[in-house]
């Protein structure tokens, strides 16, 4: 469906279990019609489960990404990127992240629940990030190279495991 997206589609995804390694480049809406990727309101969230990586967006402008499930990714559980175009300001641009559950993220290394790199105007609201990453480095939300932010009303816990392995760090 991303194949087909113009500003104002909405991408509508069912309750269900579907596998990772889904990979969305150049998804284009606008400021007054953007794209929407996500679950259908009043619906149980969609579960995205395994792969390196739950979802991967590339020079994605004005998309809001919502009401997901992401979970057992060995890499990284949602990483949204500039496509390496980190001098272009208009790469990827004016994103929204809101509504997510993204746990167990990750193989024993510096994996993210959700990885940020070279945005810009973007937000992060009404999440829960948690077990991110296989060991003490993981985050929640990993930010590289990205500018003008907002992240607010987010849930980042620690299960009893991790925060014992971080206490002997």
């Amino acid at each position: 469906a991303a194949d087909f997206a113009s500003p104002g589609t909405a991408i509508r995804i069912h309750p269900g279990t579907y596998s990772g390694d889904n990979y969305v480049y150049d998804l284009a809406g606008t400021a007054d019609a953007p794209i929407w990727l996500g679950g259908v309101p009043g619906e149980a969230r969609p579960i995205v489960e395994g792969g390196s990586e739950g979802l991967k967006l590339t020079r994605a402008v004005y998309v809001i990404v919502h009401d997901l499930e992401i979970r057992s990714a060995t890499s990284n559980g949602i990483n949204t990127d500039d496509g390496g175009a980190y001098d272009d300001a208009t790469a990827t641009h004016h994103l929204l992240f809101r509504d997510l559950y993204i746990h167990d993220i990750g193989a024993g290394s510096s994996e993210d629940c959700l990885k940020l790199s070279g945005l810009r105007n973007y937000q992060v609201l009404d999440s829960e990030f948690h077990d991110c990453g296989g060991s003490i480095y993981g985050s929640g939300i990993d930010q590289v190279g990205c500018h003008h932010g907002l992240i607010a009303r987010n849930s980042f816990p620690l299960s009893f495991s991790r925060l014992t392995m971080r206490s002997r760090a």
